[in-house]
């Protein structure tokens, strides 16, 4: 696949309306990114309209723990989306793998999580598919990152 000005540097997630790999814009190589690649290359102006304000939505939170997309764009019959990359593991596959973590990192990553919920929230936000492979984590330091906000967007 390939995406005017970004460079695929490896495919991380495939899902049913998207293939997710991680980049960076030729103009800017050291900043990784992901690049969520939409499979319809019919979307009509209307759902792009709805990407975009969304997106413009986002932009009020500014919270660390929370990924908001950087962008949505048209390039090569393909919709995309990017936003910053966040080198961590997904809950479903850390549990799902069933790597051991004692209960004060439990309890971090928890916390960690419910903070960022309420930062979305109280920015009048509603996630709309809080489930455990749109949470990220970073097992060497337990930093979490909430992921996937446009996910209430039908595609």
């Amino acid at each position: 696949m390939l995406i005017s000005n970004y460079e695929i540097v490896e495919k991380i997630a495939e899902a049913p309306q998207a293939a997710v790999y991680k980049a960076f814009h030729k103009k800017n190589p050291e900043r990784l990114l992901v690049l969520k690649v939409l499979k319809t290359t019919s979307l009509s102006a209307y759902k792009q309209a709805q990407f975009r304000q969304k997106i413009e939505h986002l932009r009020v939170l500014n919270d660390p723990l929370v990924i908001t997309p950087l962008s949505f764009g048209l390039a090569d019959k393909y919709c995309f989306i990017t936003q910053n990359y966040f080198d961590g593991v997904p809950l479903n596959r850390l549990w799902g793998g069933h790597v051991r973590i004692s209960l004060n990192d439990f309890f971090t990553i928890a916390t960690r999580l419910a903070r960022a919920l309420a930062s979305v929230h109280e920015a009048g936000i509603i996630h709309g598919g809080v489930k455990p492979n749109n949470i990220l984590v970073m097992l060497s330091t337990l930093d979490v990152r909430l992921i996937d906000l446009l996910s209430a967007v039908d595609v």
